[in-house]
């Protein structure tokens, strides 16, 4: 799961000019459910819930991901990466 969500944050972060973010997160959820992260029917599940469900799952998923630290690891990689580029380009 961790290297699917990763690989959305890249494409939704680099990618804004060549891929579209839906297909980002419609490729990332056919990947999680080939990967078995989680069912078909817990997809039916949230989409019963409605989108305010939807949303406080997914503020869930972001406070996980802060807990385990990898919200501070990946804002570490890319400030990494940004180093000496002008504030103006990023």
């Amino acid at each position: 799961m961790a290297g699917l969500v990763t690989i959305a944050l890249v494409f939704w972060i680099f990618g804004g000019r060549t891929v579209n973010a839906t297909t980002v997160a419609l490729v990332v959820v056919v990947g999680m459910l080939l990967t078995r992260v989680f069912t078909w029917d817990e997809v039916l599940k949230i989409r019963r819930r409605g989108i305010r469900s939807s949303a406080r799952d997914a503020g869930h998923l972001a406070d996980g991901l802060n807990r385990v630290g990898f919200v501070s690891w990946f804002a570490e990689s890319v400030a990494g990466q940004l180093v000496g580029i002008p504030p103006i380009v990023r």
